[in-house]
């Protein structure tokens, strides 16, 4: 299974966003996903930064540029958005119900349309609940942690992290808990309130159960229940089975100038993705791993599993699927 700093209460710029399927940077339609590894030609070389399910047929992958991609049928084939923005579009999240967010856009109608936002451009959003909305920091050294009540027209500070952190790159919630990860002198957070109030569970060291105070980026994390959550680092898949007080080691990246970047989990099997064009598959809850190496050189930015089908995306237009 997706990583600009002015915060504050920016009017909200307005602006259609179009869907027409007969828009440019889609290949053409099909009717299955084969159960081989596959790229899939999106029409673009831009990066690709974050794919997200809505639901069982509606999806997105957000990347650099303004680029936004729309699946209806889950995942078989995509079709481009025109944003009418340019800046990198990083994360999408949505509140259960209609209201959804990509940093810089907003949509009331399950992505349907979306419109220009400027009060959220500068933010990793996320949606802790159905009417609060996360604004992680998009900028090194800010640390900054917001909170929005009203969609993401204005925003109060919640969190402030001393010594400062750099992005937050990826945000995870379950009910009123949720967690945030941020690379950079890395750490992660945890809030039981809906993103009211924050606390750091581990800071960035060498080994996330502890040890020597080394800097480690910390790029995904993912809480599937209320006491398990996985993090992502350099070299490191963890797992914490307390709610993040502790942390073990279910994964070691061997030594090789690539770091881990994503991870998804769905009940015993879970997929890792790493810098350098490889993808990681477990299916007995990470006691052993099949490596398959895709394209070496790109950067998978994230993974999901959706209807049996793992999704990887990455710089370079990489789009890369199979069915389990």
């Amino acid at each position: 299974m997706s990583k600009s700093v002015i915060w504050g209460g920016l009017m909200l710029m307005l602006g259609a966003c179009s869907n027409d399927p007969a828009q440019i940077g889609a290949a053409a339609p099909q009717t299955s996903i084969s159960k081989e590894w596959k790229k899939y030609d999106l029409g673009t070389r831009e990066k690709l930064n974050t794919v997200y399910f809505v639901n069982e047929n509606l999806g997105f992958i957000a990347g650099n540029k303004g680029l936004l991609y729309k699946t209806v049928n889950g995942g078989v084939d995509w079709k481009k958005l025109t944003t009418g923005v340019n800046h990198d579009l990083v994360s999408i999240s949505f509140n259960g119900k209609n209201r959804g967010v990509v940093n810089g856009l907003v949509s009331s109608d399950l992505g349907s349309s979306w419109v220009k936002s400027a009060s959220t451009a500068s933010y990793y959003c996320y949606y802790a609940g159905e009417n609060n909305l996360i604004g992680g920091s998009n900028s090194s050294f800010e640390g900054t942690v917001f909170l929005s009540k009203n969609h993401g027209a204005t925003w109060s500070k919640a969190h402030q992290i001393r010594p400062k952190t750099g992005f937050y790159s990826r945000g995870s919630f379950l009910g009123n808990t949720g967690y945030l990860a941020s690379w950079y002198s890395g750490r992660l957070l945890k809030t039981n309130d809906s993103g009211a109030s924050w606390n750091v569970i581990t800071k960035g060291t060498t080994v996330p159960t502890g040890g020597k105070q080394i800097f480690d980026d910390f790029f995904d994390v993912q809480a599937i229940s209320a006491t398990t959550v996985y993090a992502v680092s350099n070299r490191y898949l963890s797992i914490s089975e307390d709610g993040g007080r502790t942390f073990r080691v279910l994964y070691t990246l061997v030594p090789s100038g690539a770091s881990l970047r994503s991870v998804y989990v769905e009940a015993d099997r879970l997929v890792l993705t790493d810098s350098d064009g490889t993808v990681l598959l477990s299916t007995d809850g990470g006691k052993n791993w099949t490596l398959k190496t895709l394209n070496k050189g790109t950067i998978f930015t994230d993974v999901t599993i959706h209807k049996k089908v793992i999704f990887v995306i990455g710089d370079k237009g990489a789009l890369w699927r199979k069915h389990l």
